[in-house]
């Protein structure tokens, strides 16, 4: 997996580079992160799942969201790392969702049933 492919997706709205998976199979926590998308990674470094999170207000949206999805158990069984993508916290839901759709195309996340469709482009003003 090439994360810089990845940042690429986000465009202008990536806020940072957070190239090494945080290990939440290890407890270690999510960053403060309010608007981002986040990528499930299996022990063997298999890609599970492609999410996004847009709470501006919120600090902890990414974690929270994530910690969300560790309570079903066939997630806490299987999710080892999560690699993020942070964006700027002005960064427009639909955006955040058309990334969201561009890295879960780029990447076909075993676990991911609906990921949000990429549509048209739009072109970029010059």
């Amino acid at each position: 997996m090439n994360y810089e492919a990845l940042c690429s997706y986000a465009g202008d709205h990536l806020q940072s580079r957070w190239p090494d998976p945080v290990e939440v199979g290890a407890g270690e926590l999510i960053p403060q992160l309010s608007v981002g998308v986040y990528v499930a990674l299996g022990v063997d470094e298999t890609v599970l799942y492609v999410g996004s999170v847009c709470r501006p207000e919120n600090a902890f949206g990414v974690r929270a969201r994530v910690e969300e999805h560790l309570r079903k158990h066939e997630r806490h069984a299987a999710w080892n790392k999560v690699l993020l993508l942070p964006l700027k916290s002005d960064t427009p839901l639909s955006e955040v969702r058309r990334i969201e759709g561009r890295v879960g195309a780029h990447l076909r996340p075993a676990m991911s049933n609906a990921l949000p469709k990429l549509g048209t482009p739009r072109p970029r003003p010059r």
